[in-house]
C-alpha cells in the first residue's frame, strides 16, 4: 500500500476542507472547531491559526497570489492575511451557514487579481461577491435545499452550484464586473437560472469543473463519483465509482 508521509495534528474537531498552495508548500485547512489553520508541509507543523468564526468552518481557499486566505463558516466569508493571521475582511449576506466558496481570477492589465467570490449556504442560495465593494453583486436562487458546493466556469460567465436537492444548477453571472475603472456592467440582482443537471440520486457533496469547462465531476452521499459531459443543449452523465459516501 501507499506509505503515509506524515500527520498534521492540531484541530480539535473534524476537518471539513483542505486547499493547497502548490507554489509554496503550504496548505490551509477548515475545521468544525471554528478555526482554519495554515500548515507547513515541509516542517509538518501548523504555521498559523485563523480564529474569528463563531461556528464550524466548512471551506477554505487561497487567493491567486497566496497572500489572502478565504474561509467559509457561520454565516460569513472571512479574509485573512496569510503572514499575520489578521482578519482583513468579512463578507456578510447569507442567512444561514456558509458551506462552500470559490474564487475567481481575472487578468487585469497583465496582473491576475481575485475579484469575485462565490459562496453557497444552508439558506438555499449562492452569492457572487465583488471584493472591491465587499457586497453581493448577484444572488443565485433556484435550489430547494441547502447549497453544498459551488464553482465558477473557466471564463467566469457562469456559476455552478450543487445542493441537498440532488441536482446541480447553472447560473448566468455575466456582467458582474468590467475592466478599469471597474464600473459594474449590471446592477446587483438575481442571476438567470440557465439549467438544472440531475447528476445524482442523493445529496451532492462536491462539484468541480475540468479546466476547459467541458466536464463536471460530482461526488454524492450514495457513494457515486459522477462525470457529466456538458454540451450546449444536452448532457451525458456517467457513474465512474461506487462505495461509501464520496465527499
Amino acid at each position: 500500500g501507499n506509505a503515509v508521509y506524515g500527520f498534521l495534528d492540531g484541530h480539535d474537531g473534524p476537518v471539513a476542507a483542505l486547499y493547497a498552495d502548490g507554489s509554496s508548500g503550504f496548505i490551509v485547512s477548515a475545521s468544525w472547531d471554528h478555526t482554519s489553520k495554515l500548515w507547513d508541509l515541509e516542517k509538518q507543523c501548523c504555521a498559523l491559526t485563523f480564529s474569528g468564526h463563531t461556528g464550524a468552518v466548512r471551506d477554505c481557499k487561497f487567493s491567486d497570489d497566496g497572500r489572502i486566505v478565504f474561509t467559509a463558516g457561520d454565516t460569513t466569508v472571512r479574509l485573512w492575511d496569510r503572514r499575520s493571521a489578521g482578519q482583513v475582511g468579512v463578507l456578510r449576506g447569507h442567512h444561514n451557514h456558509v458551506t462552500c466558496i470559490d474564487i475567481a481570477k481575472k487578468v487585469i492589465g497583465g496582473q491576475v487579481d481575485s475579484l469575485l467570490v462565490l459562496s453557497g449556504s444552508y439558506d438555499n442560495s449562492a452569492l457572487v461577491w465583488d471584493l472591491r465593494l465587499a457586497i453581493p453583486v448577484r444572488t443565485l436562487v433556484a435550489h430547494t435545499a441547502p447549497v453544498t458546493s459551488c464553482c465558477f466556469t473557466p471564463d467566469y460567465s457562469n456559476a455552478i452550484t450543487a445542493g441537498m436537492d440532488n441536482v446541480c444548477r447553472i447560473f448566468d453571472i455575466s456582467g458582474c464586473y468590467s475592466e478599469p475603472p471597474f464600473t459594474m456592467v449590471n446592477p446587483p440582482g438575481r442571476s438567470k437560472h440557465l439549467r438544472m443537471l440531475k447528476c445524482a440520486s442523493s445529496v451532492i457533496t462536491k462539484c468541480r469543473l475540468s479546466p476547459d469547462g467541458s466536464f463536471l465531476a460530482t461526488a454524492s452521499q450514495d457513494g457515486i463519483l459522477g462525470i457529466t459531459k456538458l454540451g450546449p443543449d444536452t448532457t451525458r452523465h456517467m457513474a465512474v465509482g461506487r462505495g461509501a459516501a464520496v465527499r
